[in-house]
């Protein structure tokens, strides 16, 4: 009996503690969910679709502002295969996008780029505007939003490639407006208040400031051109803000949207799922490394502004600031400075990270939270001392 009774005073804690641990997950669980359902429960007279309308109707802005319509137009006249170059091969379609050629080696793309000047000249036209409002649909999948990120995609490709061809042979000018062009695409689709656009338009910006980076920092550029990249990339600074707080209410009503198609059980499930991924603080940081990336641009410019005064580039980055704005001297990764090292003719510069400690640019997989986390700027992976390598395969 005794025993029995010693048993029974054993196990309770432990059986109690189980409950307890049982209790807080499902209370976590709830907790995780609670905003959506709340909103499900307590707006029910409004359907996602009308408060995404509302949404709509609070960002709008004048048509003859709204370079979604552009990009609208080109979605209409030409289809998808429209602005497919099929190079049978990754890598050659790689080096065509961020090296420059020339067309006596690549006949068959000079000639696929010239068939499509007009569709480009439409893109730059897009690119003049400083604001755009494509529509927001349902769900976050939803074929016409695909479809515009696809043809982003390949938007891209054709002005990256064509100015990688004009800077082969000297038409520094348009090649600078294909960049232009570029880095507005990216904007536009930064400026919607929906995650996937964020991370298409950040892709995009960060493909067009590596073929922008090597321009610079290999010393092809003119004072002159300099100033134009330097302005375009100080606008961007000024324009290209992310509204988290906005995003976060699209998202809201992207979940709601899917809690009503599949049923609450499953609806349930997909929500603490998401919850759990801790998505927007995913998508924060991927977005301060875009940040990173266009200050060290900046930065390099910088640096040859410094060389062409002075002859020889500078022994520490404190010598470049009288050349830039001194904000951009900051990382926004940690809010402390860049690392910078001189390298004969070249130079090396790279982020510190979000753990702002000087790993020697050394870096993890970009999706790890483990090991070294600098980013670097200048030189890419495969590159030493500003001097190329065949075997570059960053982005």
């Amino acid at each position: 009996m005794a025993e029995d009774d010693h048993t029974e005073r054993s196990d309770t804690p432990k059986g109690g503690r189980k409950r307890i641990v049982r209790t807080a997950a499902f209370l976590a669980a709830i907790l995780l969910v609670l905003p959506v359902l709340w909103t499900i429960c307590t707006r029910e007279s409004l359907t996602p679709q009308q408060r995404l309308a509302a949404l709509q109707a609070e960002l709008a802005i004048p048509d003859e502002q709204n370079a979604a319509l552009i990009y609208n137009q080109v979605l209409n006249d030409y289809d998808e295969v429209a602005f497919f170059f099929d190079s049978a091969d990754f890598a050659i379609e790689l080096q065509l996008r961020t090296r420059p050629w020339s067309s006596k080696d690549y006949p068959e793309l000079a000639q696929w780029l010239q068939e499509r000047q007009d569709a480009m000249a439409i893109l730059i036209e897009a690119g003049k505007k400083k604001e755009s409002r494509f529509l927001l649909g349902l769900p976050a999948g939803d074929p016409p939003r695909m479809r515009r990120m696809r043809m982003a995609k390949r938007w891209m490709f054709l002005l990256l490639c064509s100015a990688n061809n004009d800077i082969a042979e000297g038409r520094t000018d348009q090649a600078l407006k294909k960049w232009t062009a570029t880095l507005q695409i990216a904007n536009h689709f930064r400026q919607q208040p929906v995650i996937v656009d964020l991370v298409v338009g950040n892709a995009i910006e960060a493909c067009a400031l590596q073929n922008i980076q090597r321009f610079v920092a290999e010393d092809q550029a003119a004072l002159t051109e300099l100033d134009i990249i330097d302005s375009e990339l100080k606008s961007l600074e000024n324009n290209s803000s992310v509204d988290w707080s906005m995003m976060r209410q699209v998202e809201m009503l992207f979940q709601e949207h899917e809690v009503r198609q599949v049923g609450f059980g499953r609806g349930f499930r997909l929500i603490v799922q998401y919850r759990e991924q801790d998505i927007f603080a995913y998508i924060e940081r991927l977005n301060l490394r875009l940040l990173s990336e266009r200050h060290g641009t900046r930065i390099s410019i910088a640096l040859r502004r410094y060389k062409a005064k002075n002859g020889v580039l500078p022994e520490t980055l404190d010598q470049a600031h009288s050349f830039a704005s001194e904000e951009i001297f900051v990382d926004p990764q940690n809010g402390g400075p860049f690392a910078y090292k001189p390298t004969g003719e070249g130079f090396r510069l790279y982020s510190k990270g979000r753990n702002n400690v000087d790993e020697r640019g050394e870096s993890n997989a970009w999706w790890s939270e483990s090991g070294g986390d600098d980013w670097p700027i200048w030189p890419r992976k495969g590159y030493a001392n500003g001097k190329e390598d065949k075997d570059d395969d960053q982005h």
